[in-house]
């Protein structure tokens, strides 16, 4: 089978991902934790997206403007699936309880 141009690079998110599987097969992380060898663990930001992401999707100005799903991939490919889809439904709940007398 020939999957030449099918596939794509993983994104930041896949890496993160795939490296804590990875260490949670060969550690007992929350058993270092127990153990106080670790205080918590969790993958460091990328500075230059969360600057991204707050002038864009975490703007303030925002917060009341119509849904508009503009910045769903971006959300979805830094913070994972559960984040977007909260995010993007939030806005859709909000508009529709003003419908509300």
């Amino acid at each position: 089978v020939n999957l030449k141009g099918t596939m794509q690079p993983f994104r930041q998110l896949d890496e993160i991902r795939i490296t804590e599987k990875c260490l949670r097969e060969w550690l007992d992380v929350h058993e270092m934790v127990n153990q106080g060898l670790l205080a918590s663990f969790f993958p460091s930001a990328n500075y230059e997206q969360v600057q991204q992401l707050h002038e864009s999707w975490g703007n303030l100005k925002y917060t009341f403007c119509l849904t508009n799903h503009v910045y769903d991939d971006d959300v979805r490919d830094y913070f994972g699936e559960a984040i977007a889809f909260s995010s993007s439904s939030l806005p859709s709940t909000r508009e529709c309880l003003q419908s509300l007398p």
